[in-house]
């Protein structure tokens, strides 16, 4: 596995997005998934596009202390970077350009029913490819417990007080029934893969994954038995 810090620089305006990424394959033709590259690729053309490597670490742990190096809030404010927050996994401070774009961009904007509805067709039958499948599993992977529960939390937080679209709606048998036979022949998340930690975080994978660097076969354990 490599661990690099590499940066993507648009030729035809200067302008350039710093970031970390984690591969078997150097010549993967990855080049970034931010938001805001995304849309200049899409604008631009990703032939116009370059990625030159500017550091190599040697786990995920260093990745992170480099990206922060690399990608400060004097970067970000260059009017030429396409980043929104700084590096590491916990980046989360914004230039004062890119609150200002955001805040702008979304004061007075209401979301109608019918657009709110387009939005849900646009996502329905949605086919995820596995590339990106394994670019979020790899990122929820790597997160501590202590930053998943931030996540949970975080989601806690923004359903609570709502109410389900489901509530009130009582199931017939038949229904119950379907369910129940449904996921009795569905195999659990777990099915086929062996645990894996590396005294922080539990990951499972499959025989034909690769284990990443610093894990080893076994399960940290989730709190202290209480002994009888």
């Amino acid at each position: 596995m490599y661990y690099i810090i590499y940066k993507t620089t648009n030729v035809l305006t200067g302008e350039f997005y710093i970031g970390k990424h984690c591969t078997e394959n150097l010549n993967d033709g990855y080049i970034g998934t931010g938001m805001t590259i995304l849309k200049k690729i899409k604008q631009f053309g990703k032939q116009h596009f370059y990625r030159n490597i500017l550091e190599f670490c040697n786990s995920y742990d260093e990745l992170n202390e480099a990206e922060k190096r690399w990608l400060t809030e004097d970067v970000m404010n260059d009017p030429r970077c396409y980043n929104n927050q700084t590096g590491g996994d916990n980046g989360f401070i914004q230039s004062v350009d890119t609150k200002e774009k955001i805040s702008n961009s979304n004061k007075g904007k209401i979301v109608s029913d019918e657009t709110r509805k387009k939005q849900s067709e646009s996502l329905k039958g949605r086919i995820v490819s596995d590339e990106t499948k394994g670019k979020l599993r790899l990122a929820w992977l790597y997160k501590s417990d202590k930053e998943r529960q931030k996540h949970r939390e975080a989601i806690s937080r923004a359903l609570k007080g709502k109410t389900s679209n489901r509530k009130g709606i009582k199931l017939t048998e038949e229904h119950k029934k379907h369910i129940s036979e449904s996921l009795r022949e569905k195999p659990t998340w777990n099915t086929g893969k062996h645990f894996y930690t590396n005294g922080e975080v539990n990951i499972a994978l499959r025989d034909d994954e690769i284990v990443p660097d610093g894990f080893y076969r076994g399960r940290k354990p989730y709190g202290k038995r209480k002994l009888k």
